[in-house]
């Protein structure tokens, strides 16, 4: 997994360079949103990682087991965009923009168990991302 958010880091660059294509400038606000991809897609990574590796849990205290510091970075990073929101670090529209991915990987651990289904969680991933994306973009035009 620390590979695939090393490569998350490039990736998610293009955020930025959007911006400074777009803006003709490379300000604080191309670094937050850079910032912003960063952690939704290592939130993805960690979350798809959680789900193949804790196939086999049924009940909240396995899952709790094998996913605890994923569940509690998920009330963090909610506390953490609210009081940047706050701050004006980022525009408050952003913390909405998380939500639906926020809501995705702590559900999960009070869910009945069921088989994972690599293909549909990727199609399922790729909505929140594109979710995301559309939300944050909303966040960054609004403010």
């Amino acid at each position: 997994m620390a590979a695939q958010l090393v490569g998350t880091v490039g990736l998610t660059c293009t955020a930025p360079a959007a911006y400074y294509i777009g803006t003709g400038q490379l300000d604080r606000r191309a670094f937050v949103l850079w910032a912003a991809n960063w952690i939704f897609a290592s939130n993805q990574i960690h979350f798809v990682q959680l789900r193949i590796h804790a196939a086999r849990t049924a009940t909240f205290s396995e899952k709790f087991d094998r996913g605890r510091f994923f569940f509690l970075a998920q009330a963090v990073l909610l506390v953490a965009l609210t009081i940047a929101s706050l701050w004006r670090v980022l525009p408050p529209l952003t913390v909405i923009a998380f939500v639906p991915a926020l809501v995705r990987g702590t559900r999960w651990f009070f869910q009945r168990p069921k088989s994972v289904d690599v293909r549909s969680l990727g199609w399922s991933e790729m909505k929140h991302g594109v979710t995301f994306g559309l939300l944050l973009a909303l966040a960054f035009v609004c403010s």
